[in-house]
């Protein structure tokens, strides 16, 4: 459970062969909170990266107990035997935590793209080029008869694309550098945005 920031792609060589693989920086994670939850058995854990200086008194009543506002906090839950080891505060070493890893989870949010139309959001085939086709030549089409007089939910159309949670699993762990991680292939998000990371079990 680490917190990350998306750097830059690069490829390494791994038995002889050119290995696609993305850079996180991984900062300092420090245990924010932790809470028990009898229902599932496990802890829900907060970890946060940064520190968050401008922050009012409001907010910093908060996270007294840390002694300082993260800039970015994500909740994770982890085992029973892991939460009992971990306490408000701590430094989360990067190292120790993924010897001997060789899978993760990772989820972040993906490049937004704006108002799309249907081709580019949805793949649609552009229409015909000849006979006086006009302006509709990348319009939808039909939506729909003139009966029910309504869209039905779910209508693939025009609209917002991209912006989304990606979750992706099973990201093969390629190398541990210091504080950063090359994870195999390409994560979500542009540069510079979070990657968050759960160990596989």
């Amino acid at each position: 459970m680490f917190i990350g920031l998306k750097r830059d792609m690069t490829h390494v060589y791994k038995d002889d062969m050119s290995v696609p693989v993305t850079i996180v920086e991984v900062p300092d994670n420090y245990v924010v909170s932790k809470r028990f939850d009898t229902n599932k058995d496990k802890w829900l854990v907060s970890v946060g990266i940064g520190e968050n200086k401008k922050a009012g008194k409001r907010i910093s009543g908060q996270f007294k107990n840390v002694g300082k506002v993260p800039k970015q906090v994500k909740q994770f839950w982890v085992s029973k035997n892991v939460g009992d080891l971990l306490e408000v505060g701590q430094l989360l070493n990067l190292g120790e935590q993924f010897k001997d890893i060789k899978t993760v989870s990772v989820c972040g949010k993906s490049k937004g793209k704006g108002f799309a139309s249907v081709i580019k959001r949805w793949g649609f085939k552009e229409g015909p080029e000849t006979r006086g086709q006009g302006t509709m030549k990348r319009h939808p089409g039909s939506i729909g008869a003139q009966g029910t007089g309504r869209v039905f939910a779910g209508k693939k159309m025009a609209g917002r694309m991209g912006g989304d949670s990606i979750k992706l699993s099973k990201v093969k762990v390629v190398e541990v550098q210091n504080n950063l991680i090359l994870l195999k292939g390409g994560l979500p998000g542009s540069r510079g945005s979070c990657i968050y990371m759960e160990i596989n079990n």
